[in-house]
């Protein structure tokens, strides 16, 4: 169980990191300001949905003339990675969105995130998660 920051008993449930990118941008007519941002970090919690789950990904970028940006997203449903043999071996979610309006400016971005617990095994209580089936 966990006694987490909000107090409650709970199952603690997986997160996922991230990093990317934003695509090129510039205030109105300042080409000479174009520029994209870097962002990384590590999602919440798994929220459940009728076929998988989702995150939430919040974050800032990283500082260009003085300005970053926030980003925040729900991700896509589950997306399922397979290893040579055609064994699921865990998950990632795509995402897309707009950071925030900031210097008269704002970027798109898109991406995915990383395995869940790259260095870890295949829990023997969470391979039905990744069933085969799930993802037909």
């Amino acid at each position: 169980m966990l006694e987490g920051n909000r107090g409650i008993d709970r199952e603690q449930t997986h997160v996922h990191e991230f990093l990317g990118s934003t695509l090129l941008a510039s205030p109105p007519k300042r080409l000479d300001l174009l520029h994209n941002h870097r962002f990384a970090g590590v999602t919440g919690e798994a929220i459940p949905t009728v076929k998988s789950h989702v995150h939430i990904l919040k974050t800032n970028t990283d500082f260009f003339v003085a300005h970053y940006h926030t980003m925040e997203v729900k991700t896509g449903e589950a997306i399922p990675v397979y290893d040579e043999n055609k064994k699921v071996i865990g998950h990632i979610h795509g995402f897309t969105g707009v950071t925030s309006f900031d210097a008269g400016h704002r970027h798109i971005f898109k991406g995915n995130t990383l395995i869940e617990n790259p260095s870890g095994p295949i829990e023997a209580d969470r391979k039905d998660e990744y069933s085969n089936e799930l993802y037909a």
